[in-house]
């Protein structure tokens, strides 16, 4: 997850729209470039098997959470014009983007200490995703239940949970 250039990026556009009052869609071109990197980090957290699964799964869900809010930012900003949004949707992703941003340096964080990722950074990190579902919320970019599961595949849900019920028998076997 090397996208420090990309927050960039939207840091400079959303400067810009604000400043302008014009919204700019490229933006999504950015936002979709962290809309790919977390769902790679929501498969990195699912198939890794060096750290708790605990661990795995609030930095799953972090990735999930972080993916998913995106993707209704970027909802919002082609809507931005028709919704006549401008530039309060800048205004509003601003909020958002930073405490994504705060999640993405912390899930590095884990990252690189794999498999000796730190409790107290999980726990910060299951802090930050309520955190962020909060600002989504008051911004009107935190998606509905049904945004939030469209695109889920059962048959892989299923599969995945069951793989994870095998690793938690047999970490008890284990322990």
């Amino acid at each position: 997850m090397e996208n420090l250039e990309t927050f960039s990026k939207i840091f400079s556009k959303l400067d810009y729209m604000e400043k302008t009052g014009v919204i700019d869609e490229s933006i999504n071109l950015e936002i979709s470039d962290l809309i790919d990197e977390f769902s790679s980090s929501e498969r990195f957290w699912i198939d890794n098997e060096k750290v708790s699964i605990q661990t795995a799964f609030i930095m799953f869900r972090a990735s999930r959470n972080a993916a998913a809010i995106l993707k209704k930012a970027k909802a919002r900003f082609s809507e931005a014009k028709s919704s006549q949004e401008n530039p309060k949707v800048a205004l509003d992703f601003r909020k958002v983007i930073y405490q994504i941003y705060e999640l993405y340096n912390k899930l590095e964080e884990a990252r690189e200490h794999v498999p000796n990722v730190d409790f107290i950074l999980a726990n910060q990190v299951q802090e930050d995703i309520r955190h962020l579902r909060q600002i989504a919320k008051q911004t009107n970019m935190l998606p509905s239940l049904k945004e939030e599961i469209a695109g889920l595949n059962k048959k892989q849900i299923e599969k995945e949970f069951s793989e994870l019920d095998a690793r938690i028998l047999a970490g008890f076997m284990i322990g």
